[in-house]
């Protein structure tokens, strides 16, 4: 989990979720003080409405989030390919490079994934999440304020919270 300056926990799905939107009719911010992520759509309100809260975003208190460049997930897309796929099945290392060429690459690049089967869309999945891991832990290390990042032990696993009880070594 990520923490504030202030203690309080940023929610990292928010984050996540607003950097991979890719609509440039949303605005994403995070609340420097509370860790929340406020979202604004030319969708839902009046174009007054919108300048008004757009207006109230330019508080200091208030940070853009930085939306992933579709050039970055197209990378990430190769990568995958290069780095696991190829390694273990050329074949479908070869449909799954000719699937990102041309136009509407990320949607073909799913449907081929999800008709090769063998378990290659959990491995992407896991691929992405990662890569937007490092990308969301990349922009707080940029953010003008430090951000902690702390393991939560919060769940009910038994060996976590004894772990939790710990002093780090």
């Amino acid at each position: 989990m990520f923490k504030l300056p202030n203690g309080k926990k940023i929610d990292e799905n928010m984050v996540e979720l607003a950097m991979q939107d890719s609509d440039l009719e949303n605005y994403h911010f995070l609340d420097t003080e509370t860790g929340e992520i406020i979202f604004i759509s030319n969708y839902s309100d009046s174009d007054e409405a919108i300048e008004n809260r757009l207006e109230e975003m330019e508080d200091s208190r208030y940070i853009a989030i930085k939306r992933i460049p579709s050039e970055e997930q197209y990378r990430w897309m190769k990568d995958f390919i290069d780095d696991i796929v190829a390694k273990e099945d050329e074949q479908t290392a070869e449909k799954l490079s000719m699937a990102i060429q041309g136009k509407e690459v990320f949607r073909r690049f799913k449907d081929v994934l999800y008709t090769i089967g063998d378990g290659w869309i959990d491995g992407w999945h896991q691929w992405e999440n990662d890569s937007l891991y490092e990308a969301m832990k990349e922009w707080f290390e940029n953010l003008p304020m430090r951000i902690t990042e702390e393991f939560d032990f919060s769940d009910d696993c038994k060996s976590c919270e004894e772990l939790a009880k710990k002093e780090p070594s």
